[in-house]
């Protein structure tokens, strides 16, 4: 196959949210990163999208700003036969090199007239659906009706962030356990509701350990309980089913994954977006694997064409063997407009691949601002 030289371009973008998104202890109320398109002279194309999450990311956004010019400066020096012949990119901030990987991988399986993800391996196109689960907050005023909502839409799969008061978070589950069990009575099509709970790290065992009573008394099926406690993973009966996320980080930077995964974690929830390579995402799916334990690919509120660039990497992981665990998709809700056009994907319950489809001329041109070539 000829080699090709790649003409790259790449903007930076702001948008507000609809409402404030929380990270941690904090919330956020607008999103900015970088979009990147890698196209050669035939037509063939592919994007990504640099957006280090403040409070989480590895990389610093004025870092990215510094670095991203000079590196698609030297990407443009090498002709490239085929995705994995680009040159190393080992000196580039994490968050630089995925961006360019998943559009390296747009740009290769286009010019050979693949599907992204049949490129890394994951057969054909992908046929079957996307679920994806819903993101609510304990704490929240209208938390019941949210959640009885989304059931009618057919969701059943929510991610819980709970860490306020325990009293009023624990009294919502209580008053709101006979009403979800009142109508799986009626609609048992789809099964019963499976809940993640998340308390980034806000909650002591012993608090913990009234979580889970809470919730079996409230006879609520729960997946894990993500990253609890401040010393996790130390302390935590190995008869609480755990998940890992922030902790995930540490031994992606050393390669040390066995150090960091404990015994009982039941899954690890990756944030693509946040990964340093491709690479490094492969290694973690085969250590999960090997392990038995759950993949999780979870937003870590990316945009709309930034969830459309990583999950065929996602998807090429679950094409190659295993179980599709609910994706974390659901951020997508708090951004008022997307990169991909005026409103974001509509999101459902299952979704499917072609509802993040890459559209050049959908690219919302009026809030993408140069940064190479330089204006």
């Amino acid at each position: 196959m000829s080699a090709l030289a790649l003409r790259a371009s790449a903007w930076s973008w702001r948008l507000p949210l609809a409402a404030p998104f929380p990270v941690g202890r904090k919330s956020i109320d607008e999103r900015s990163g970088f979009l990147i398109r890698l196209e050669d002279s035939e037509g063939h194309h592919g994007y990504g999208e640099v957006a280090p999450l403040p409070g989480f990311s590895a990389e610093d956004p004025a870092d990215v700003a510094r670095e991203l010019p000079h590196i698609l400066a030297r990407l443009e020096r090498f002709p490239l036969a085929d995705f994995d012949s680009f040159p190393r990119l080992d000196l580039a901030p994490g968050a630089i090199r995925l961006a360019l990987e998943c559009a390296l991988v747009q740009w290769a399986a286009a010019k050979r007239g693949l599907a992204p993800q049949a490129l890394l391996g994951g057969g054909g196109a992908w046929a079957g659906g996307i679920p994806v689960a819903v993101l609510l907050q304990a704490g929240q005023r209208e938390f019941g009706e949210r959640l009885m909502g989304r059931m009618g839409e057919g969701y059943r799969n929510f991610k819980i962030k709970i860490g306020g008061d325990s009293e009023t978070e624990q009294r919502a589950i209580r008053e709101l356990a006979p009403r979800i069990h009142e109508y799986m009575a009626e609609a048992t099509d789809l099964g019963p509701p499976r809940f993640r709970i998340d308390a980034n790290r806000s909650i002591n065992p012993e608090e913990l350990a009234g979580w889970k009573n809470v919730l079996q008394q409230a006879g609520l099926l729960v997946d894990f309980f993500e990253e609890p406690t401040p010393t996790f993973p130390e302390e935590i009966p190995l008869e609480i089913p755990l998940a890992m996320d922030e902790t995930l980080l540490d031994a992606v930077r050393t390669d040390s994954w066995g150090k960091y995964v404990p015994a009982g974690v039941r899954a690890l929830v990756v944030k693509p977006s946040c990964f340093p390579s491709i690479e490094k995402l492969d290694a973690l799916c085969r250590f999960a694997r090997d392990r038995h334990i759950d993949l999780v690919a979870s937003s870590a509120l990316d945009t709309d064409l930034g969830v459309a660039a990583w999950l065929p990497v996602v998807l090429a992981w679950f094409h190659r063997g295993g179980r599709l665990p609910a994706l974390g998709l659901d951020p997508l809700r708090w951004f008022r407009e997307g990169l991909l056009g005026e409103e974001t994907p509509r999101i459902a319950p299952l979704m499917e691949i072609r509802d993040f489809a890459i559209h050049p001329a959908a690219l919302r041109q009026n809030v993408l601002k140069p940064v190479y070539p330089a204006a």
